[in-house]
C-alpha cells in the first residue's frame, strides 16, 4: 500500500477541492442545456413522432425537430434498445429479436446497444433514450475537462472545453448510437497522454486506453467509433515523437498493447457482427458510400445553422420537391453529423496562434484533421478517391460521422486560445490575421448559401425574419468576442467570453426542445389487442405501430428497419413484397409520389400470398381505411388504428401434410409433438447460421426451408423440441476476450507489485 505524508495527502486534496466548482458548473451546464425535455414541459419522446401510435398531439412554438433529427433514436435506440435491456434483466443475451421481419440478429446489429453494460440498461425505462443521451453528455464534458486539465489548461479553459462537448450538436443530430461514442474520443486521448506521462511499465493510463478503445466499439456505432480510434492513433503519434528514442520504443510497445487488448475485448461484439455485414444487405455501405458527398451549401449549415431557420424545419421541407436548392439543403440536413457553429470556430481559429511550443505539433494535428475532414465532407478530389481505396474508410458514410471528431478537433484549438489569452493575450497583428481569417471563411459560407436564402424569401417569408435575426445576433457576439480576445484578459472579461460561448453551446442544444409535443399521448389499445390475439402470429402495418416498435411491445410485425439486413430476407422483400422500397426500410407507409410506383396497398393486394405464406394474420392500417377492399369489417377500432384479420394464414409451426402430427403448447423457441411417423417440422422463423435444436435433449440439424425458414426432421412419438441461437464462434470469441481481460488484469497487478514506496 503507498503511504504519503502530511503535506502531500494536504496537496492532494487541495487539488481534488480545486476541481468540484468547475465540474459542478460543467454539470449544471448540461442539466440546464436539456432543462426542458427534463421537465416534460415540451415533451420530445421519439416514440409520439415516429411510433404513429400517438393521438391528440400538439407541436411546440419552436419548427423543426425535437432535439433528435434522426428517426432512429427511435426505431433502434427506443425500441430495439429496450427490448435489449428486458433480455438482459430477465438473463436472457439478446442475440436474437423475433418480434422484426420473420426474427433477425439483435446483437450483432450493434446500433441498439445491447453490450454497451450497464449503460444500455437504462433503455429499459421509458425515458431511457434520454437518460442514456444526458449521462454520454456528462461524460463527454468530464472527459474532455480531464484531458484539457492534464494538457495544463486553465481551469476556465477546460471547463469551457468540457461545456462545448458537453454540447455538441451531434448529440442532437445523432441522437442515438453515433453519440455515444463521443465521451470515448477524449477518454482515449486522456489515457494516451497518461500513459505518456508515466515511466511505469503500465501506467494507469494504458488501462484508460484499453477501456476507451472496447467501448468505443460497444457503444453501438463503429463508424464514429473507428474515426475517434483513428484520431486518437494519430494524436499518440504526434506525442511520442516528443519523446525520447529509447522511451519512445517502449511507449509505442505499451500503446501497442493496449489497443489490441482493447480489440481482443471486443471480440463478443465484434465476431456476431462481422458476420453480419459479411452475409447481410448493407445498402449504400456497400459501396456508394466510398464517394458520397455533401452539397456545398451544407457548408452554410455547419457554420451558421440557423441561416434558414431550425434544422429540419417542416416549412422548408415541404418546398424541397420544387425548388432544387431546398433539395439540396434538406439533403444536406438529412447527412449531416452535426454543426460547428460561428463562435466555436472562430476561438478554435484563434487556437492556431496559441505560442505553447509543447503543443505545437498538436495544433498541426488538430488543423491537417479538420482541413482533411472538411475536403473529404464536401467531394473534394482527388482526396474523395484516395479514401475510397482504403478498406476499413470505404465502407463508412464520413460526411456524416467526421464531423463528430472534427468538431471535437475545434473545440480543442479554442481551449488552448483561451487558455493563450489568459496567460499572454493576443497581439494586435494576430487579431487582424484571426478577424480576415473568420470573415473570410464566413463570406464563403454565406456566398454559398445565397441562392438558398433568396428563395426562402421569396418563398417561406414566415422564416426569412427569424433567419435575419439570426444572423445579426450571431455576427454581434462574434465581434464581442473578438474584441474580448483582443483586450487583456481580465477576471469580469474571461467570465464574459467564457459565459457567451457557453450560453451559446447551452442554448443551441436546447433551443430544438421547444420542438416537442406540448400535448399528446400513446394509444396502445390496439398494442394490447394484438398481444391478447395474435399469439406467434404476425402483423402488417401500413402506418400505425411504426417498424421496430413491435420489438418494444413484444408483438411481431413484419416491418422492420435496420442495417446491416439479412441477405435473404431483403431478396425476398425486394422480389415478392415490395421492389420500390429499400429492404432496409420495409415498412408499410406509403410515403412516395414518384409516379409509376404502386401504393403500398396495392402491393398487398397482389401479393397477399406472400404475406400469408409469412404467417401475416393482422393487418394494421390508419383509422378509416380498408386496404384489402374485400368490404371486410375490422375486427379492432381506436383513434390510433384499424385492425384487420386475415385468413388462411400460415401458422408459425407446421409439420409435412399426411404426418398426423399433434402440435402441443407451441411457444417461439420450445414446442411439444406427437407424430404417428417420422416427419418433417417447419418454424417460420428465419434460418439464419448459429441456430440449434434439441430434440428429446439430442442435437439436430436445422435446414433450411424454401423460401426463409427452419426445418428439422421429427422421429415418430413424442418429441420435446427446443430451439436456441447463438452466433457462430462466439464462444472462441468469449474465450479469447477472457484471455485479453486475464492478461490486462496481470499487467495491472505486475506494474502494482513494481511500485517504490518512498
Amino acid at each position: 500500500m503507498i503511504k504519503f505524508d502530511a503535506s502531500t495527502r494536504k496537496r492532494l486534496k487541495g487539488g481534488a477541492v480545486r476541481h468540484l466548482a468547475p465540474l459542478g458548473v460543467l454539470v449544471s451546464s448540461i442539466l440546464l442545456a436539456n432543462i426542458i425535455a427534463l421537465t416534460g414541459f415540451y415533451r420530445d419522446d421519439p416514440a409520439l413522432f415516429v411510433s404513429n401510435l400517438a393521438t391528440g398531439l400538439v407541436r411546440g412554438p419552436v419548427p423543426g425537430f425535437p432535439n433528435w433529427l434522426d428517426p432512429n433514436i427511435g426505431y433502434t435506440t427506443q425500441a430495439l434498445g429496450h427490448l435489449c435491456a428486458q433480455d438482459w434483466l430477465h438473463g436472457v443475451i439478446p442475440w436474437w429479436d423475433p418480434y422484426q421481419g420473420v426474427g433477425a440478429p439483435l446483437a450483432a446489429e450493434l446500433q441498439n446497444g445491447a453490450f454497451f453494460l450497464p449503460f444500455s440498461l437504462l433503455l429499459h425505462f421509458n425515458a431511457g433514450w434520454l437518460m442514456l443521451r444526458l449521462l454520454m453528455q456528462m461524460m463527454a464534458g468530464l472527459f474532455t475537462y480531464a484531458l484539457l486539465i492534464q494538457l495544463r489548461l486553465s481551469r476556465l479553459a477546460a471547463l469551457l472545453g468540457g461545456v462545448m462537448f458537453g454540447c455538441s450538436s451531434t448529440f442532437m443530430i445523432l441522437a442515438h448510437a453515433p453519440s455515444n461514442t463521443l465521451p470515448f474520443l477524449p477518454l482515449l486521448l486522456l489515457g494516451i497522454e497518461l500513459g505518456l506521462a508515466s515511466h511505469r511499465r503500465f501506467a494507469p493510463g494504458w488501462s484508460v486506453v484499453i477501456i476507451a478503445i472496447a467501448y468505443s466499439f460497444y457503444a453501438g456505432f463503429p463508424e464514429t467509433g473507428f474515426l475517434a480510434d483513428l484520431f486518437g492513433g494519430l494524436w499518440f503519434a504526434v506525442r511520442v515523437t516528443g519523446c525520447e528514442r529509447a522511451a519512445s520504443r517502449a511507449m509505442i510497445g505499451r500503446f501497442a498493447v493496449a489497443v489490441g487488448i482493447g480489440i481482443i475485448l471486443t471480440l463478443p461484439g465484434l465476431v456476431p457482427f462481422a458476420q453480419y455485414v459479411e452475409g447481410g444487405f448493407i445498402g449504400i455501405h456497400a459501396h456508394g458510400a466510398a464517394t458520397a458527398s455533401l452539397p456545398l451549401v451544407g457548408l452554410t449549415a455547419q457554420i451558421l445553422p440557423l441561416a434558414y431557420g431550425p434544422f429540419g424545419s417542416e416549412l422548408l421541407i415541404a418546398q424541397r420537391a420544387t425548388y432544387p436548392t431546398f433539395q439540396m439543403l434538406d439533403q444536406s440536413w438529412l447527412a449531416a453529423g452535426g454543426w460547428i457553429g460561428l463562435l466555436p470556430l472562430t476561438l478554435g481559429i484563434a487556437g492556431l496562434w496559441s505560442d505553447d511550443q509543447t503543443l505545437r505539433r498538436l495544433r498541426w494535428l488538430l488543423l491537417i484533421w479538420v482541413l482533411i475532414g472538411e475536403a473529404r465532407i464536401f467531394g473534394l478530389q482527388p482526396l474523395v478517391a484516395m479514401i475510397a481505396v482504403i478498406p476499413a474508410i470505404r465502407m463508412i458514410v464520413v460526411e456524416r460521422y467526421a464531423v463528430p471528431s472534427i468538431d471535437f478537433a475545434i473545440i480543442l484549438l479554442g481551449a488552448m486560445a483561451f487558455d493563450h489569452w489568459q496567460r499572454v493575450g493576443f497581439t494586435r497583428r494576430t487579431m487582424v490575421l484571426i478577424t480576415v481569417a473568420i470573415s473570410f471563411i464566413t463570406a464563403i459560407a454565406m456566398m454559398i448559401g445565397t441562392s438558398a436564402f433568396i428563395e426562402m424569401v421569396k418563398f417561406i417569408p414566415v422564416l426569412t425574419s427569424s433567419a435575419v435575426a439570426y444572423l445579426a445576433l450571431v455576427v454581434l457576439a462574434c465581434a464581442t468576442l473578438l474584441y474580448g480576445l483582443s483586450q487583456r484578459a481580465t477576471l469580469a472579461r474571461q467570465g464574459l467570453v467564457a459565459g457567451m460561448l457557453m450560453l451559446d453551446a447551452i442554448g443551441g442544444f436546447g433551443l430544438s426542445q421547444a420542438a416537442g409535443m406540448a400535448r399528446g399521448h400513446l394509444d396502445l389499445s390496439g398494442v394490447a389487442y394484438l398481444r391478447r390475439h395474435q399469439g406467434l402470429q404476425r402483423a402488417f402495418s401500413l402506418g400505425p405501430l411504426a417498424p421496430n416498435y413491435g420489438s418494444y411491445y413484444r408483438v411481431a410485425e413484419l416491418d422492420m428497419t435496420m442495417l446491416p439486413m439479412p441477405r435473404d430476407w431483403a431478396s425476398y422483400v425486394h422480389e415478392k413484397l415490395d421492389p420500390f422500397r429499400s429492404p432496409i426500410m420495409f415498412f408499410g407507409l406509403n410515403n412516395t409520389a414518384i409516379p409509376g410506383v404502386k401504393s403500398t396497398a396495392q402491393l398487398l393486394r397482389e401479393n397477399l400470398p406472400a404475406y400469408q405464406t409469412l404467417g401475416v394474420r393482422y393487418i394494421l392500417t390508419p383509422p378509416y381505411t380498408d386496404p384489402l377492399h374485400t368490404a371486410q369489417n375490422p375486427v379492432f377500432i381506436s383513434k390510433a388504428m384499424w385492425i384487420y384479420r386475415l385468413d388462411h394464414a400460415a401458422p408459425y409451426y407446421a409439420t409435412t401434410p399426411g404426418s398426423a402430427c399433434a402440435i402441443t403448447t407451441p411457444k417461439r423457441t420450445s414446442v411439444r409433438i406427437q407424430c404417428a411417423k417420422p416427419a418433417a417440422l417447419i418454424r417460420r422463423e428465419l434460418f439464419y447460421p448459429g441456430w440449434h435444436v434439441r430434440v428429446n435433449g439430442h442435437a439436430v440439424p436445422v435446414r433450411q426451408a424454401a423460401p426463409l425458414f427452419q426445418t428439422i426432421a421429427l422421429p415418430a412419438g413424442r418429441s420435446k423440441i427446443r430451439f436456441f441461437y447463438r452466433p457462430p464462434f462466439e464462444r472462441r470469441a468469449c474465450v479469447g476476450a477472457g484471455l485479453g481481460l486475464l492478461l490486462w488484469l496481470t499487467l495491472v497487478l505486475i506494474n502494482a507489485k513494481r511500485r517504490v514506496v518512498r
